[in-house]
This record gives structure tokens, C-alpha cells and sequence, in this order.
């Protein structure tokens, strides 16, 4: 019984580290590409669900959805 709770914990721990280590590995998105609203939701920036909706990057810049 001992030795199934071991092997939980190396797993648990072992997924801890594959996890923590795979956004080091992330590739990163360079900001200065980033020109329109679509660009910055799909760089992976937070979106406002505003009306329009809106989207502001890590480094200060804001984009506004445009409504037709």
C-alpha cells in the first residue's frame, strides 16, 4: 500500500514538471507584430467582451474589434 502511494506522488510530480516546463518552451509572440484586434486575440492576449470587444497586449497597446 505504501508502494502505490509512492508511485502516485513520483507521477504527480513528474506531470508537475512536464507542465511547468512546457511554457519555458512555449514559443513566445513578438509584440511588435501585433497590429489589429485579431492579431493580439490571436497572439493569446485577453480579450474584453465589451461591445466592441477589446484586446490589450503585455505591452500596453490597445485594439479595438471593428464592427461593420
Amino acid at each position: 500500500m505504501k508502494t502505490r502511494y509512492k508511485i502516485i506522488i513520483v507521477g504527480i510530480v513528474l506531470v508537475s514538471i512536464i507542465f511547468g516546463t512546457q511554457s519555458q518552451f512555449a514559443p513566445s509572440v513578438d509584440e511588435s507584430i501585433i497590429n489589429s484586434f485579431w492579431d493580439c486575440v490571436e497572439a493569446g492576449n485577453p480579450m474584453m467582451e465589451s461591445y466592441p470587444r477589446q484586446c490589450y497586449t503585455q505591452d500596453g497597446k490597445h485594439f479595438v474589434e471593428e464592427i461593420t
